[in-house]
């Protein structure tokens, strides 16, 4: 799974004009996070044992690609964490459809901003800096 993931990385590309330091703002300010889902990250397959990280993913972001086993992907922008630790620091990353169904499971705003706080820290950041 991890090499999709990677690969991934690679192939997403922004359809709209929108980066991803520009989430938590719309058309000048509030928080908006309409695009964005967020999904928990899990050790197994039976999704038991939390890895304590969330990827947040940016929905507007679809690209469908071919992956290198010739089967098309649904591609999207995200922000997902750097290391296999809990409130692990993140970083601008990509992800499929593929990843999320297999290791994940989608949650809300407030449990992801209780799981991951580096997370929020890291969107409040980049919502500084396009300030």
């Amino acid at each position: 799974m991890s090499e999709l993931r990677n690969y991934a990385s690679v192939l997403v590309r922004r359809r709209q004009n929108r980066s991803m330091s520009e989430y938590g703002q719309n058309n000048g300010g509030g928080n908006d996070m309409r695009d964005m889902r967020f999904y928990e990250e899990f050790q197994d397959r039976h999704r038991t044992r939390s890895r304590g990280t969330v990827i947040a993913v940016n929905v507007a972001t679809e690209e469908i690609t071919k992956a290198y086993n010739g089967k098309r992907y649904r591609i999207y922008e995200a922000i997902a964490s750097v290391y296999d630790y809990p409130n692990s620091p993140v970083a601008v990353s990509g992800t499929s459809t593929l990843y999320l169904r297999a290791a994940c499971r989608r949650i809300s705003e407030a449990n992801a901003r209780e799981l991951h706080p580096r997370l929020f820290a890291y969107l409040s950041d980049c919502d500084d800096l396009s300030a």
